[in-house]
This record gives C-alpha cells, structure tokens and sequence, in this order.
C-alpha cells in the first residue's frame, strides 16, 4: 500500500489527469470496499492512511532538496509545477485545448460521438448476424448484415476504422459502468468481487477521459489517456459480447468476426504509419543522434541550420530557438540562454511575454534562431504578432541581425525555413 501510495504522489508531481483519474479511482475502490461484506470502515480508513503516507514521500523530498539550492517558497513552487500553472494561469481555456477537447464546438462534438458510437454498435450488431446466418441458414439474415455494414460505412463517413473509434470511448466507458452496476446488483458474492474490479478500472478510464470526453481520439492530443478504455473494449469484444449476442451457438464466429475488424484496424494503423515513415527521408544530426524526417516539412532546413550551430558557432555560444525547436539546441550541443525551452502560445501564457522578455534581456543569447512555426491550431496567425510573441520578437529586432537564411524567412509561417541571428555590436 505505501508502495501504492508512492506512485501516486509521483503522479501528483508529473501528471494532473493521471493523478485526478486514480485520485478518482480509490476514492471509488475504498467506497466499494468499505460497502462490502469483505471489508469495514476500520479496515478501509488504515488502508487509506498507508497510501497517503506513501503519497507525501515524494513532494516532501523534492521540496527538501530543492530547497538545498534555492529558497524555500521557490522550492516549494517548483515542485507543485503543473498544479500552479493550472490554478494560477488561463491556460487550459487557450484555443488549442479547446479544440482538441472538443469543447470549442460542442454540438459537433456531440453529433460526432452519437455517429461513432452508432458505427461501433451497427459493427458489433453485423457481428452477431453473421453468426446466426452461418448457424441458422436464414437467406433473410444475410440482407440485415449487408445493411449493418452499409450503416457503419454510411456513420463513420469512411471505412477505417471500424470498431477503434476514439469518439465513442467515452459512452463506450458510460454505457460499460452501467451494465456493470446492474450485473453487480444481480451477481452473487463470489461473482461481485470481479465486478468490482472491473469497475474500478471503468472509473479510472472513464475519468482519464474527462479531460476531452467530447473528443477522444486514439491518433492525436490524448492517445495515452484513452488506452485503459481502449483495452476493456477489445478484451468485452473478444470475451463477452459474442457470447451475449449468441448465447445459444457460444458466438465463436462472431468472435471471429469481430477480430478480423480489429486486425483491420490495426493493419490500417500500420499502413498510415508505413506512409508516414517512407516521407522520412532527411538525416538529421550526426552519429547515435541522427534520426530521418520529412523533408516536405522543413527536415533540409532544420538540418542545415543544425551543421551551421555546430559548425560555425564557438562551443561556448548560447542559443534561444523561438518559437520552438529546442532539439537544435542538442544536436549542435549549444547550451540555451534561458530556461524557456518552449515558447507556444500555451507556455507564453504560462510564463508571461514580459516576464520571458526580462530573462532573454537580462541573459542575452549569442545567436537566436527563428524557426517558421504555422501556430493556427493555438487560433494565432504567426509568433510575432499583437497578443503573440510581440513584445519578444520587438526586442530581438532591436538587438539582433540577420545572418544566416535556410528556406524561407521568417516572414510566412505556413513556408518552411530558419533564420538565426547574432547580437548586434554596440
């Protein structure tokens, strides 16, 4: 428990969903537990206490080293790290995490969840059909199929992919905690103990999805959250779904079925990936750092700016890249000036433009490099603009010229290229 409670106060220190999620989910534990016949309020409060115990460790300790080399309230400050930045900044309402949680057009969002979760049931449904069709031999049946699949063609708007929809895991994950409470209220006590843990592990995925309910996705912002719902998914599929579509016939080839449309989904996943792979065709970097990118995507200009830092550069020269690209600093081994490592439109609203504007005057880099960033998913046209990097990029033109151009200048963000500049002599 204390080892439980451990890895819990890390998640506290690194993840603010993953820590709310299992927050969450032994809060629900500990009240299934505690409601039981198995366990008492006694037993299930020094439980409780032994992961708390453990939780504190690792704040505690962070906060006492920390404070070894720097003062105490900053200590303290760096160790709540994300929990300040959530609480003490606007960040979570920036257009970027709008969108992608799908709160920036909710009926969208909503009309978009009913389809998928349509085509997932209108999948799971052929599924069975085809089952009894094969048992049975009813000519008839074979048309429902036929017009489940064009269901499931005619919802997802196209054929991939078919059961993995990521819009739907979030009433796959409400409508999974339902059954499980009506199967808890009719199982015995020998069958309530696996309810439970399935249920337990439905409240964390269901609450790792909160965040963007409105739009899960298993291919972009919040893939990892998704996979505790993802799995339980397939694992009903594969285990209990056929045998409660076919319950007279045992539903192996529903089973069947439904794992040759997982195979296709995961065959199409693959394929997209191939796809994206073959465009990697620039060496970036030298020796166990080079990897291949696209070269469609600025990976020449990227590379090119790279020799030029590591070539051309004294190995003492400090480097700020802005917006973005922090990876430059490492493959040319050119330290940064500031502790900004990251300046998009979520991390400027973080810091502050005027607090990151005094830490590059007060510590000015020997070169900055400007890298053409297309920033429209933050709802920004360039870094630069009124609202976005002005007042940086002002001050850089004041006290940096141009020396160097690969690809385009920094003029058209939506053109690949990269610009880096030396301070200008007094």
């Amino acid at each position: 428990l204390g080892l439980i409670g451990l890895l819990w106060g890390c998640a506290f220190l690194g993840n603010a969903e993953l820590f709310l999620a299992t927050s969450g989910m032994l809060v629900f534990a500990f009240g299934l537990a505690a409601m039981s016949e198995r366990v008492g309020w006694k037993v299930v409060f020094a439980r409780a206490g032994w992961i708390l115990v453990g939780a504190v460790i690792p704040a505690c300790g962070f906060t006492i080293w920390l404070a070894c080399w720097m003062d105490g309230w900053e200590a303290l400050r760096g160790v709540l790290g994300t929990w300040s930045w959530i609480v003490g900044t606007e960040v979570s309402g920036e257009f970027f995490y709008r969108r992608m949680t799908g709160w920036e057009t909710p009926v969208w969002s909503l009309l978009a969840i009913v389809r998928s979760t349509g085509a997932l049931a209108f999948a799971c449904l052929a599924a069975g059909y085809v089952e009894r069709w094969r048992r049975g031999g009813q000519p008839a049946m074979i048309w429902l199929v036929v017009a489940a699949a064009i269901g499931v063609f005619a919802l997802v708007g196209s054929t991939f992919p078919v059961i993995l929809q990521g819009r739907s895991l979030a009433a796959v994950a409400l409508c999974l905690f339902g059954v499980m409470v009506a199967w808890r209220y009719r199982a015995g006590a020998a069958e309530r103990e696996t309810v439970d843990r399935l249920m337990v592990w439905v409240v964390l995925g269901g609450l790792l999805l909160a965040k963007f309910a409105f739009r899960p996705s298993l291919a972009h912002y919040g893939f990892v959250l998704a996979m505790p719902v993802v799995v339980l998914l397939i694992a009903i599929l594969w285990e209990r779904l056929p045998e409660l579509l076919c319950p007279e016939t045992g539903g192996q080839t529903c089973r069947t079925v439904l794992a040759l449309l997982l195979v296709a989904d995961v065959l199409g996943t693959l394929s997209m990936t191939t796809v994206n792979l073959v465009q990697k065709d620039v060496k970036v970097g030298q020796g166990a750092d080079r990897f291949f990118a696209d070269g469609g995507r600025g990976a020449n200009e990227v590379a090119a700016a790279v020799n030029y830092l590591a070539e051309k550069t004294p190995t003492d020269a400090t480097v700020m890249v802005l917006p973005e690209g922090v990876m430059l600093n490492y493959l040319a081994r050119r330290t940064s000036s500031t502790p900004y490592v990251n300046l998009c439109p979520p991390e400027v609203s973080m810091y502050g433009e005027d607090t990151i504007a005094r830490t590059m005057a007060n510590k000015p880099a020997d070169y900055i490099v400007l890298v053409n960033k297309d920033v429209s998913e933050y709802g920004k046209a360039a870094f630069g603009e009124v609202g976005y990097g002005a007042t940086l990029m002002q001050w850089v033109r004041r006290h940096y010229q141009v020396t160097e151009v690969f690809g385009s200048g920094f003029t058209d963000p939506t053109e690949h290229g990269v610009t880096i500049l030396t301070r200008r002599t007094p």
